[in-house]
């Protein structure tokens, strides 16, 4: 989530959107859960809520809409929500390849799955395959910049205003998924790749604070009903 959320901001009209119709600074904790709530009703929920709960982000989507340097963007353009999509999956692959310990997971087939969701949102056309997802991520490369709007929400997501007891966790998680991004989306926002050994350091300590916490933290009742509705599904 925090790589994704870095990824958007590249894109001068979703961070507008971003910047003018989120309560993100007042509320960084309670953007972030609202975020997962989607993910965990899109990812486990049933048809019925998954489908309410796309329902229910369009309908706000209707009201998120402006001008920016000239430029017109709104919430439900389909250039504009095959961007997030994108972003979102290629972060949400990327990062489960680097630290999940659930199994395997193939690739091409999540991201065939997110598609479904992508379309429901209003994607026109989402990516099928690992391979389509980089050719999509790659062609929006000359609607993306960096720029002061960019490093200030960067500079937010980096140090986001939590609770104190969660804010060294939160620093170790925000620094390793800084490291997954491409060189290239570090370029826009003036940064560069830190040393491998460092990356290297950072990925260690961020797979023991994902360890520690899965092995801390009860099943996600998401997670779990989910598992429970497939298990009422007859084989073929």
């Amino acid at each position: 989530g925090i790589r994704s959320l870095l990824l958007q901001a590249l894109h001068p009209l979703a961070l507008a959107g971003v910047t003018r119709h989120s309560d993100y600074r007042e509320d960084p904790l309670g953007r972030l859960q609202r975020t997962g709530a989607f993910i965990a009703a899109t990812t486990y929920g049933s048809v019925a809520l998954a489908e309410r709960t796309v329902a229910a982000i369009t309908t706000m989507h209707t009201r998120v809409r402006g001008t920016v340097a000239g430029r017109e963007y709104s919430a439900t353009d389909p250039r504009l929500l095959e961007w997030v999509h994108v972003a979102l999956v290629d972060s949400m692959l990327t990062a489960y390849q680097q630290f999940g310990h659930d199994g395997a997971v193939d690739p091409d087939g999540y991201v065939a799955d997110m598609a479904v969701v992508g379309k429901a949102m209003g994607v026109v056309d989402p990516p099928q395959s690992v391979r389509a997802l980089h050719d999509v991520l790659a062609g929006f490369g000359p609607e993306l910049c960096g720029g002061p709007a960019v490093d200030e929400m960067w500079d937010f997501i980096m140090n986001a205003p939590l609770p104190v007891a969660l804010r060294p966790g939160y620093a170790v998680l925000a620094r390793a998924a800084r490291d997954t991004l491409p060189p290239w989306a570090l370029g826009f926002a003036g940064q560069a790749p830190a040393p491998g050994p460092i990356r290297q350091t950072r990925a260690m300590v961020a797979d023991a604070a994902l360890r520690g916490l899965s092995w801390a933290l009860v099943q996600s009742p998401a997670q779990a009903a989910g598992e429970r509705r497939l298990g009422t599904v007859a084989p073929g």
